[in-house]
């Protein structure tokens, strides 16, 4: 199976509402993603990628229920689903209670916009080629 190895860079915190009834986060977390094809030993590089991060209305942070969208700019062959849990993960780690970069604890009608936390993250996993879709 080929290698997906991502390089998280940094992430833009567009808007963040804590402790209030519309509790919400609304960024984008930009990356690099390097595929290795083993079989091959062919490397393919796609830089400035970068996907929306939503927290749904109302839900906490902790929870980690968020939406996260397929990667902006990434047309390979390769499925890359597996990336949404490390996201998260990447998210959480940034911000929140137990945050690095921006930490807040028993907060209480926060809001935060347009913050830029630059964090190097680098991960890797194993990816699967995607099925082709059936066609004439």
């Amino acid at each position: 199976m080929p290698l997906a190895r991502f390089t998280f860079i940094k992430c833009h915190q567009c808007s963040q509402e804590v402790a209030t009834k519309d509790e919400h986060m609304v960024s984008t977390v930009f990356f690099d993603l390097m595929i290795v094809d083993r079989d091959t030993d062919i490397s393919y590089l796609y830089d400035c990628l970068f996907c929306e991060v939503k927290q749904t209305i109302g839900s906490k942070l902790e929870d980690g229920i968020f939406e996260v969208d397929l990667p902006q700019g990434y047309d390979g062959p390769y499925e890359i689903s597996a990336i949404t849990d490390e996201i998260r993960n990447y998210y959480i780690e940034s911000f929140g209670p137990h945050g690095k970069g921006i930490r807040f604890e028993r907060a209480k009608c926060l809001e935060m916009r347009d913050n830029m936390y630059y964090k190097i993250k680098p991960i890797q996993f194993e990816v699967r080629v995607r099925q082709r879709e059936a066609g004439w």
